[in-house]
């Protein structure tokens, strides 16, 4: 028929390296596994994850033309996982930034002896909690970041 054309088919995206490290990290919990699993997939492995992410792609290029980026469910959807994304990535960024030498903690733990006791009151050797107080003092730069 005169003035019928086909459906415009989605373009094939160029996925690089890159980017499938990146898909890679937000299955697998971060970049550094992410590169650790890249670098032991052999050609096939990254071939399948390549046609896997461009399958991905397309068919997220097709939902978006069909509309499905105005419902409201899936906007919702995407605007808390991209929140969630983005705060995650901030956090590590922050604890990046935060001395977590054997010193800096020791004297965080000194500071703050009153957050580290047991159900009687009695303090918590360090070397038992080292790993929570180095959390602590993440979550205290992230608070820090936030009140100001």
């Amino acid at each position: 028929m005169p003035g019928l054309t086909a459906p415009k088919a989605p373009v094939a995206p160029v996925v690089d390296d890159d980017d499938l490290i990146t898909l890679l990290s937000l299955n697998l919990g971060g970049r550094d596994v992410a590169i650790a699993a890249w670098s032991n997939m052999n050609l096939h492995e990254k071939q399948i994850l390549r046609d896997q992410a461009a399958r991905i792609a397309i068919m997220a290029q097709s939902a978006e033309r069909d509309g499905l980026l105005s419902d409201a469910e899936v906007a919702r959807t995407l605007r808390c996982g991209m929140s969630s994304f983005v705060a995650d990535a901030w956090e590590r960024k922050i604890a990046s930034e935060v001395d977590l030498s054997e010193d800096a903690v020791r004297s965080f733990y000194e500071a703050h002896r009153q957050w580290y006791v047991d159900e009687k009151g009695a303090p918590i050797p360090f070397e038992e909690i080292k790993p929570r107080v180095r959390e602590n003092m993440i979550q205290a730069a992230i608070f820090q970041r936030i009140k100001n």
